[in-house]
């Protein structure tokens, strides 16, 4: 629904690069679980790691099947969730950068951190057009009244 106003070819460029990046973080989900980092297993816990894990992955999988049967709702409340894994996941890299040495996981903390704002700046998005949905909602209401 949010890609309506985008010409079809456009429109399936973005729903697919929307499902890669969503597929990208059910793997690295999956890829937590089943190979979990020792720097993040020792420093969070494994329970802290494997929810981190299961938030992202889980979370991703619904957006991406959000976006693949274009119900926009079902994107906009998993992106808040798999980013709140990403975001456990950036502070125990941040932790990782600054507190343990040597500080060369720098590099890796702003791409994970970028990542993040990706889940951020999709969910914010997806609330812009909630908001004009209800907008528009309200003024048909009112005209035809």
């Amino acid at each position: 629904m949010p890609f309506r106003d985008v010409p079809p070819r456009q429109r399936f460029r973005l729903r697919l690069a929307l499902s890669v990046v969503y597929a990208l973080g059910i793997a690295a989900g999956i890829w937590t679980v089943i190979w979990t980092p020792p720097s993040l297993g020792d420093t969070a816990g494994h329970v802290i790691t494997y929810g981190w894990a299961a938030l992202l992955g889980g979370n991703s999988l619904a957006a991406l099947l959000g976006v693949v049967l274009d119900r926009y709702r079902v994107e906009w409340l998993a992106c808040w969730f798999a980013g709140l894994g990403a975001a456990i996941y950036v502070g125990v890299m941040w932790y990782l950068t600054i507190f343990a040495p040597p500080m060369a996981r720098g590099a890796h903390s702003l791409m994970s951190t970028i990542a993040l704002m990706f889940f951020v700046y999709r969910a914010l998005e997806l609330s812009a057009h909630a908001t004009k949905l209800r907008e528009q909602h309200v003024i048909e209401t009112e005209i035809l009244r």
